[in-house]
């Protein structure tokens, strides 16, 4: 018999799964409410994946790039609980995490409608394009990427504001030392 969800037991399960929805990272959840990380994790795969779906079509606040964020998040779980797999030899949850790879693959393209794959694709590859040419420039002209920061900041995404000014910062203390990449 499966054991039951060290998350969905708890008397605050349901602020636990909101501040997951409102688009915290797995991390910040876990130290605030002093629940293990790999708990949390399997909880978010497990029973969250769905939840995620309802919520971002009950919910005309959440647009695709805030769902599409917390399917990505779901995914890389998944895609540690795979490499965990495949380092123990554990077949079993290699399978069970292949299965929910897939399953949030799907959610994600089908939260991205009518496009059909490769449009899917070629968005990713956009955005990825655009992250990559955003922490060039950050590593060329560190104010820029500051300014970027402040911006991400303004609008409420703090984690990747941070990411930028680490870069921007890096990048103005090698550039300070003379010390070149």
């Amino acid at each position: 018999m499966p054991r039951a969800c060290t998350v969905c037991s708890r008397q605050d399960a349901a602020t636990v799964n909101s501040r997951l929805l409102a688009g915290n990272a797995i991390s910040k959840v876990s130290r605030e409410f002093g629940i293990h990380e790999s708990s949390l994790s399997r909880h978010v795969r497990s029973h969250m994946a769905g939840s995620i779906l309802r919520e971002a079509r009950a919910n005309s606040e959440v647009g695709t790039t805030d769902l599409l964020a917390h399917l990505v998040d779901a995914l890389n779980d998944v895609v540690a609980a795979r490499s965990a797999a495949l380092g123990t030899g554990n077949i079993s949850m290699l399978i069970r995490a292949a299965t929910a790879t897939q399953g949030l693959v799907g959610a994600l393209l089908d939260r991205l409608g009518d496009t059909g794959d490769t449009e899917a694709v070629r968005l990713m590859r956009d955005g990825e394009r655009l992250a990559r040419a955003v922490g060039s420039v950050t590593r060329q002209h560190p104010e820029t990427g500051r300014a970027i920061a402040r911006h991400l900041r303004a609008v409420g995404d703090t984690e990747t504001a941070v990411a930028l000014e680490t870069l921007a910062n890096a990048s103005t203390d090698i550039r300070e030392t003379g010390i070149s990449s």
